[in-house]
Formats: C-alpha cells, sequence, structure tokens
C-alpha cells in the first residue's frame, strides 16, 4: 500500500479524534476550574480552622480519574451516533476517540502534576511540611516531589479510567443492560483493579489494606495497568464494532 492511501485509510479516525480531542478541552478546562477551587478550599480551611500536616492535593487529586472515567462515558454516548450518522465508520470513530481520549490523559496527568508543585511552592512559603500522610502514602511514589512518577501512575490510571467509562457504555449500547451487565462488570474491574495495582484512590487503597499489601512495586503495578488498559481497549472495540445506532439516537445530540 503507498504512503498515500495509507495515510487517507487513517484520516476518518483522525478526524474523529480531532473533533472529539476538541470538544474534551473544553471538559478538561471545566475540570481545571474544579481543581483549583477544591485546592483553594482545602488549603484555606485546613490553614485557618485546622491544621496542615501533609499534602492536600494528593487527596483532591484523585477525584480526577473519576473524571475520566466520565469523559469516556461521554465521548461513546454522545458522540457515537453523531459520528456515525456522519460517515465514520465504528471502527474509525472508536479508534479516534481512544486517541482523543488517551490525549486528554496525558494533559490531565501533566497539569494534575503541576498542582503538586504549586502545592510545594505554597507549603514552602507557608512553612508546612510537604509529605504524604495517612492513606495517601500508599502509591508508586512515596513523595509530592517525585513529579516524574506521579505523572507516570496519573496518567496510567487516568487511562484505564476512561476507558472503563467507553467499555461501560459500550456494553451497554450493544448488549442492552440485561446481558450488558457482565461487560459493565468487566469495565468496573478495568477501573478497580488499575486503583489496586496502584494504590490510588479510596478503591485502591482500601482493598491493598484488606489483602495485607503494602506499597505497589512499580513495575508490577504498571505492568497491571496497561494490560488492563489494552484489555478493555480491545473488548471497547470488539463492542463498539456491532453497535446498531438508530437515526434518531443521533438526532438528539444534532
Amino acid at each position: 500500500m503507498s504512503t498515500t492511501a495509507h495515510t487517507t485509510s487513517h484520516r476518518p479516525s483522525l478526524r474523529a479524534a480531532g473533533g472529539i480531542g476538541a470538544d474534551l478541552a473544553f471538559y478538561a478546562l471545566v475540570w481545571v476550574g474544579v481543581g483549583v477551587a477544591l485546592l483553594t478550599i482545602n488549603l484555606v480551611a485546613n490553614g485557618v480552622w485546622g491544621e496542615i500536616d501533609g499534602s492536600v492535593w494528593d487527596g483532591t487529586a484523585s477525584i480526577f480519574q473519576y473524571a475520566m472515567l466520565g469523559g469516556g462515558v461521554m465521548v461513546v454516548a454522545g458522540y457515537l451516533p453523531v459520528y456515525l450518522t456522519h460517515g465514520i465508520t465504528r471502527r474509525d470513530f472508536t479508534t479516534g476517540a481512544t486517541i482523543a481520549l488517551v490525549g486528554l490523559a496525558a494533559v490531565a496527568a501533566l497539569a494534575t502534576t503541576a498542582g503538586y508543585l504549586v502545592e510545594s511552592i505554597v507549603f514552602d512559603v507557608a512553612d508546612w511540611p510537604h509529605v504524604l500522610t495517612g492513606e495517601h502514602e500508599m502509591h508508586i511514589y512515596d513523595r509530592p516531589d517525585q513529579y516524574g512518577l506521579i505523572a507516570v501512575e496519573l496518567f496510567s490510571l487516568y487511562v484505564t479510567h476512561a476507558i472503563a467509562g467507553m467499555l461501560i457504555v459500550a456494553a451497554l449500547f450493544r448488549l442492552g443492560w440485561v446481558f450488558g451487565s457482565v461487560f459493565f462488570l468487566a469495565g468496573v474491574g478495568v477501573a478497580v483493579g488499575s486503583e489496586v495495582a496502584l494504590a490510588s484512590g479510596a478503591a485502591g487503597v482500601l482493598v491493598r489494606e484488606w489483602l495485607g499489601l503494602g506499597p505497589p512495586p512499580v513495575g508490577v503495578g504498571l505492568l497491571i495497568t496497561a494490560a488492563l488498559a489494552v484489555a478493555g481497549a480491545l473488548l471497547t472495540r470488539m463492542l463498539l464494532t456491532g453497535v446498531v445506532v438508530e437515526t434518531k439516537d443521533a438526532a438528539l445530540w444534532r
């Protein structure tokens, strides 16, 4: 196959990725505002009425992986009917949506990591200890200034949660509420499994404590998370390639 033909065959998926990514940018900006507001409220509340003995952002930042899950749900539920109606195939849509969500995960991971840097500056000025405390000590990193490991962990979690969101909706679209519940649980498993593998979020910490496990080895946690992401993406692709969408479904989103 020539280079021109090869490029042309991939344009629909890239066009879908660009369109979805542009809309996800607004979604990301909303969550940036939420993050800034939560960090400010937590710092003020703890500084005035409580005592700050460690990172506040580490606990607050864990909500963003669920925002990524919501992004995966939104992309399939909101955009699949529209793109199919406009001639994008199911495979191209799935590829484009995955590219857009992985891109969002990368940007979100860097932005969230930057939050730790901003927090460290504030803590230095206020002479507060910038350390991990309590349940937040269990990560693949053990200090809030290990920005490389933080970014890697966040990116891995954001990708798996976005794919989990896509998988959940794809299962319900393709199989309905009864049979789709099996793959619905698979989607939940991808999200929770990544949290357990990387000891992040309430579910991850609780399960690891229940099993008597300490902080996860970096390599093992990332390998498990990568395997979950790939498995979830393949299941999503398999389900979406057989989805039947009626014209009236697309009309709701025009």
